[in-house]
């Protein structure tokens, strides 16, 4: 069964400066650059044979191309006195990314899907950590980059993706693009 997800891909540029974001953080899995992308809707494992009706629903899918940025950094739990567990990049997000995810949520519910159970909340996920202990060094990062912004780029599409677990990390391929407009 392919475990897939719906997102948009960042620009190589804007790759190149996440990962200079990189810091020394005890337990941190640093996102390598072929890692990056926003998260529209998670799937998880699907059956082979309902591949069909998400692209067909995807397909069906009518919204225009729009400009966003990233812009700050943050971390999940957002408490940084309980163990962090993600580092991210946020975003400048426009009207048109909130517009897009909600009709990439429709169509899935429609295609037998079920509702999402988190609200959607844009990131780029940097790194996970596995520590039981809040970690200065979080503390540090969180100020360090508190000021971290990109140019503005543009988004043209939005894909279906599959990811693949492995030791090292996940492995990420497009299944289809959708271009926007």
């Amino acid at each position: 069964m392919p475990r897939l997800f719906i997102a948009l891909h960042l620009p190589e540029s804007v790759k190149k400066g996440l990962l200079r974001l990189k810091m020394t953080i005890p337990t941190a899995r640093w996102s390598d650059e072929s890692q990056f992308h926003l998260t529209l809707r998670f799937l998880g494992d699907v059956e082979a044979s309902k591949v069909g009706k998400i692209e067909s629903a995807l397909s069906d899918i009518h919204a225009m191309p729009f400009d966003m940025s990233l812009k700050g950094v943050g971390c999940f739990p957002e408490n940084i006195k309980k163990p962090t567990r993600v580092l991210w990049a946020g975003l400048s997000a426009p009207k048109a990314l909130y517009d897009l995810q909600k009709l990439v949520e429709l169509a899935m519910i429609g295609a037998g899907f079920g509702e999402q159970d988190k609200p959607f909340n844009p990131h780029i996920t940097l790194a996970r950590l596995k520590t039981d202990n809040p970690l200065s060094q979080v503390e540090f990062f969180l100020k360090t980059h508190a000021g971290y912004a990109t140019d503005t780029f543009r988004i043209n599409e939005f894909m279906l993706v599959e990811s693949q677990l492995h030791r090292q990390g996940a492995k990420y391929s497009d299944v289809k693009k959708f271009a926007l407009g």
